[in-house]
């Protein structure tokens, strides 16, 4: 369940939903690199490695 920017009471709903079998449980991707990227930190990451 993906729960950026989520409230808990959505997240707990959309889990519930998942566990009834009432909603397909969905595999999401994350861009960390990207991520990393948007934030200004790719390149300390990348230094540490």
């Amino acid at each position: 369940v993906d729960v950026s920017g989520k409230t808990v009471e959505t997240v707990v709903e959309e889990m519930m939903l998942v566990l009834e079998k009432r909603k397909d449980c969905k595999q999401g991707i994350v861009d960390w690199l990207g991520k990393l990227e948007n934030n200004g930190q790719l390149e300390e990451f990348l230094r540490k490695i």
